[in-house]
């Protein structure tokens, strides 16, 4: 299979985006995190939500998957604990997104939101499962209400905000370039 140009300026911006979006939740988001009760700092997962919504918006399933597989992987190893399973997470998440936003007639930032939440449901079980690890006395419905679902929550809000952001630069990007 021959990549055309257009595919390769199209991999290109999103692998930009990613570069953009790993350096803003790996020093920015990292410090402005929310502290919940106890002694988690509560941060949205930037990377996954972007995973999900570069899914729904990119016409190059593979090649966003692959993207999202590769970032996964340097979020494992800078950002978050391996157990958080990022590679496998975002690349499902990139692959699938556009399958689950499908069901709604209309692709916008709340259905891209809606679309997303399997994904953020798959984090949230891993999460808990890590939080309860690291701190044995925490119980499952302390750490559900202090933790996970305040989490959720915010990934779910800034699905929102990085869909309205991607959408508008993509359409951009591609009305300068002439991609189709």
């Amino acid at each position: 299979m021959k990549t055309t140009d257009s595919t390769k300026k199209t991999r290109l911006f999103f692998a930009i985006v990613y570069l953009i979006v790993f350096f803003v939740n790996a020093s920015i988001i990292a410090y402005i995190g929310v502290n919940s009760q106890g002694n988690n700092t509560i941060v949205p997962d930037l990377l996954l939500a972007l995973s999900a919504v570069c899914g729904i918006i990119c016409p190059d399933i593979k090649g966003i998957s692959v993207i999202a597989l590769v970032f996964g992987t340097v979020s494992d190893v800078f950002i978050t604990p391996p157990a958080h399973l990022s590679p496998l997470l975002f690349f499902i998440a990139a692959y699938f997104a556009k399958k689950t936003v499908n069901i709604f007639a209309r692709t916008n930032a709340l259905t891209a939101a809606v679309a997303a939440v399997p994904f953020f449901l798959i984090r949230a079980f891993v999460g808990s499962i890590y939080v309860m690890s690291e701190y044995r006395e925490s119980a499952l419905s302390a750490v559900l209400k202090n933790t996970i679902l305040p989490e959720f929550a915010i990934n779910v809000l800034s699905t929102v905000v990085l869909y309205i952001i991607i959408n508008f630069m993509y359409k951009r990007f591609k009305r300068r370039f002439y991609l189709m």
